[in-house]
């Protein structure tokens, strides 16, 4: 198998992965937070943002991760991986989610 058609299956594996967390999610803050808010005409919004900020989180800091664990390996380095790992991963979970509410403000909230 090419190395191209092993990364987009891999993607894709990813990809499948962050939608099954996206529906354990959903299903969790739909039991417990939005269980008077969301009906069935805005039902598919309220999963389909759910769906997107999972996504968005999971799949970079998967690969976050894997560059992480090929750059500086826990066996050799444990503390440097830790807290590059903790930083890295709050860091771009912070800018992704700021992207997405600036995406989300524009374009469905028309600010």
């Amino acid at each position: 198998m090419s190395s191209k058609k092993k990364q987009k299956l891999n993607f894709f594996r990813e990809l499948l992965i962050s939608i099954g967390i996206a529906i354990v999610v959903f299903i969790v803050l739909y039991l417990f937070l939005w269980v008077g808010v969301v009906d069935k005409s805005n039902f598919i919004i309220y999963f389909s943002i759910s769906t997107i900020y999972t996504i968005a989180g999971y799949i970079p800091n998967k690969y976050l991760s894997v560059y992480l664990n090929n750059a500086i390996p826990w066996d050799k380095y444990p503390k440097k991986r830790l807290i590059y790992g903790i930083v890295g991963g709050i860091l771009l979970t912070f800018v992704v989610f700021i992207s997405i509410n600036y995406l989300q403000a524009l374009y469905f909230d028309g600010y």
